[in-house]
Order: structure tokens, then sequence, then C-alpha cells
């Protein structure tokens, strides 16, 4: 999902959010979250290209997956379970509860608009696959 979808997107839930839940900061965690996760491009794109300062290509090398194995780490489920896990053991503050809501939908959205696999949002399952983009984005990433 290209990242102005991801700002609209995550501007519309968190206006959602706070809407319900009148917290403007588990609303700007929302937003913040939703958009900023996408912030570990950053460092696959570097591993892979080097400090290269092509805006027009990083952009590019994302959407069409120019990439030999993809970390992604923040793209996780994982992460979202541990962040449900903490309201449970009162650890949960309107932050960490906005931080769930915005990594969620993100994901979600990833989910069924990228042509990753099923498994492919799962940190475990791409390092089990060493990272390996074809694993992940069948029919495409690098040789």
């Amino acid at each position: 999902m290209k990242v102005s979808h991801h700002i609209g997107l995550s501007l519309s839930v968190a206006i959602a959010v706070y809407a319900l839940y009148r917290s403007a900061a588990m609303a700007m965690a929302s937003f913040l979250s939703g958009v900023l996760v996408d912030l570990d491009h950053v460092f696959d794109y570097v591993r892979e290209y080097g400090f290269r300062t092509d805006v027009r290509f990083f952009f590019h090398a994302f959407h069409e997956t120019h990439f030999r194995r993809i970390v992604i780490f923040l793209h996780a489920w994982e992460w979202l379970i541990l962040l449900a896990v903490l309201p449970a053991l009162s650890l949960g503050s309107d932050i960490t509860i906005g931080i769930f809501i915005g990594m969620g939908q993100h994901l979600i959205a990833d989910q069924c608009t990228n042509p990753v696999c099923k498994w492919g949002q799962f940190i475990l399952y791409r390092a089990w696959h060493r990272f390996h983009t074809p694993k992940i984005f069948p029919g495409r990433g690098l040789p």
C-alpha cells in the first residue's frame, strides 16, 4: 500500500478512535503507529542498496519489491500479540492501545493490498525462510 494511502487510512482510523474513546493520546498513537511502522523499510533499503538518496528509486524498489531479502521488522503480527497482552497485564495505556490499533490496521491493509503470502506478515515465517523475498512475496524479488 502506498504511503499516501496509509496516511489517509490512519487519519480516518485515528478520527474514529477519538470519536469513540475521546482520547487524544490514543488517537495520535494510532495515527503515528499506522504511518511510522513503514520506517522499517528504510533499514531494508539501506541494507540492499546502501545510502542511495534517490527518493523515486526508494519508492519504486518497494512497490515493485526489488530486494533479495526483506526483513521489515516492524511488520509483524507478533508485535500485535505482545501489544494485546500488555493491557491484560495492567501495562496497557491509551498510547499502547493506540499503537495496537494503528499497527493492526496497517498490517491488515498491507495483507489485503500487497502481494505478500498468507504467512508473510509473521517475522518468524520470514526468519524461517531467511528473509528471502520470493518466499514472502511469491513471484517477486531479486534472485
